[in-house]
């Protein structure tokens, strides 16, 4: 499965040009931002935790441990920086 962050451009322009057709089986995710805001806070790449929350959300058993454990670690460097 692949997964995606639209950062720029309108999704049906991202549909369009791919070529990419609705599939109810298909294995290609993309994700944007609320209110198609899609300016990412730093840089040209998406925040780690917001791609592990996303990680942590699928039922794919070995995405989601993935993304379980980095928001472990988010959360447990968080807390050696701040406590």
């Amino acid at each position: 499965m692949a997964h995606g962050y639209l950062r720029g451009g309108g999704l049906e322009d991202v549909i369009d040009e791919a070529g990419l057709v609705d599939d109810a089986d298909g294995r290609l995710v993309i994700y944007r931002l609320k209110a198609d805001d899609q300016s990412w806070p730093t840089g040209h790449v998406a925040p780690r935790a917001l791609v592990a929350v996303d990680c942590a959300r699928l039922g794919t058993a070995r995405v989601h441990a993935v993304g379980v454990r980095t928001l472990e670690d988010l959360r447990r460097r968080w807390l050696t920086r701040n406590t």
